[in-house]
């Protein structure tokens, strides 16, 4: 009884000094290496490498850091140390180099790198294991704990839509790899999805980008498209484009990128669709100035609506209005006019702000008459908008567009009914309209109210 009392007590002793050490790897007798990682942790014997992670870099391998601890008493030698790479079942074998492994003299711990070579295809991961050849001849030590024996490397060159590609769908458009792959290339930055303050800036640098190479490669084909916003101008700016010549000019104007802009995004015109929706023909081009007319009257309303200036408006979005196309116009009724109605009774001083009170009632054939009629007398300082100086209070009524002086406003109104009147008066029964015979401002140059047809 009293030997099995010196024997257990030696025991725990043994027991407490190798809990303390973190040892039984140390352990007299025994000699070995492992694979240094944390047991407690079921990943702790397995890493994960993506070459998708290095677009900018495009490395032929990725380096794999990989720890190895000895087991049992040091050595006051250099040993050699072999690993061996097999196969993963269900998975392609991944290529891997593996480094000369010398443990030195004195030494207990290791880090190696191994070589992952970039896969042989893109969106399939491999994967390798690896393990101490104790076997082979030139190994001079051998596997030291079962359990932490072996280690694996899955490899991959996968893509993959990130989180983040939300926050930047607008200025990239949807999310492909080879476009993950391009913007990352164009922008010097892997991670590119992340900065949406510089998103609109990398956009142009995209557009810029491709239509470089499009103009070199007319060809080409286009796996990549970029979608053409609406600038700011404060991160970079759309350049005349290089179809743009003469012929565009009189269809839509001296190129104006705003106008450009607003043209692309009212038909969702890309970096792949923009050389042919602007095709260099006469019978495309009159095609392309009554759709840009036509988007033109829906942004004034828009603009209306949300409270902005028409005048400004019409300095962002503005194409010619040609005459020989003034019947083929898919004409929108003016917000502005053909729904906020006069509250004037009649013979009376009006209370507010009314287009019908200086042109009458609405109809398309007026609206066309005085398109037509502006257009010719005013000359190229006309726009649509030039009818309409006001804006929406947001209270149902108009002011007076503020990029104008109240009297500057009254007088642009006088001037399109006397001008629309006289040329009227020239041939009256040819049209089914007339105009009030004369106009009458309100007092109050602010002035509001409406009736909601």
């Amino acid at each position: 009884m009293k030997k099995l009392h010196i024997f257990l007590a030696l025991a725990a002793a043994c027991l407490a000094s190798c809990n303390k050490n973190e040892v039984p790897f140390y352990a007299a007798g025994s000699d070995g290496i492992y694979f240094d990682y944390d047991p407690d942790d079921e990943n702790s014997f397995e890493t994960s490498v993506n070459f998708a992670n290095y677009i900018v870099e495009d490395p032929e391998f990725l380096t794999v850091p990989v720890k190895l601890k000895t087991l049992g008493y040091l050595s006051e030698q250099d040993r050699r140390v072999v690993l061996k790479a097999e196969a993963v079942e269900s998975y392609e074998l991944a290529e891997v180099e593996i480094p000369e492994i010398v443990v030195p003299a004195g030494e207990t711990e290791i880090e190696i790198e191994v070589k992952a070579l970039r896969p042989a295809q893109t969106n399939t991961t491999y994967a390798v294991h690896l393990s101490v050849d104790g076997e082979s001849s030139e190994s001079q030590i051998g596997s030291g704990v079962t359990e932490q024996a072996g280690f694996t490397i899955y490899v991959e060159d996968s893509y993959s839509q990130p989180a983040a590609w939300v926050n930047v769908s607008y200025q990239y458009g949807e999310w492909t790899p080879e476009k993950h792959i391009f913007l990352a290339k164009v922008t010097g930055i892997n991670n590119f999805y992340e900065d949406s303050y510089n998103a609109e800036r990398y956009n142009t640098m995209a557009v810029d980008s491709l239509r470089t190479y499009y103009q070199e490669n007319p060809d080409a084909e286009k796996v990549v498209e970029i979608p053409i916003i609406n600038l700011s101008g404060w991160n970079g700016t759309y350049e005349q484009p290089y179809y743009w010549s003469e012929l565009q000019d009189r269809y839509m104007g001296p190129y104006s990128m705003t106008t450009f802009c607003y043209y692309c995004t009212a038909f969702g015109i890309t970096t792949s669709t923009e050389a042919d929706e602007f095709a260099s023909t006469e019978e495309n081009m009159t095609e392309v100035n009554k759709k840009a007319v036509n988007a033109m009257m829906l942004y004034y309303n828009q603009q209306y609506q949300m409270g902005s200036s028409l005048v400004y408006a019409s300095q962002q979005f503005n194409v010619p209005l040609l005459p020989e196309l003034m019947d083929e116009y898919e004409i929108v009724e003016p917000y502005y006019w053909a729904n906020v109605s006069s509250t004037t009774p009649p013979g009376g001083t009006p209370t507010g702000i009314f287009i019908e009170d200086y042109y009458g009632a609405y109809s398309e054939a007026k609206y066309r008459f005085m398109i037509e009629t502006l257009s010719e007398t005013v000359g190229d300082a006309f726009t649509l908008t030039y009818m309409f100086p006001v804006v929406s209070d947001l209270m149902g009524g108009n002011t007076w567009d503020w990029y104008l002086s109240p009297d500057m406003a009254k007088q642009i109104i006088q001037y399109c009914h006397d001008t629309c009147v006289e040329k009227l008066n020239e041939n009256p029964g040819a049209y089914d309209f007339t105009f009030p015979a004369t106009i009458t401002f309100p007092d109050d140059s602010q002035g509001g109210g409406k009736d909601d047809k």
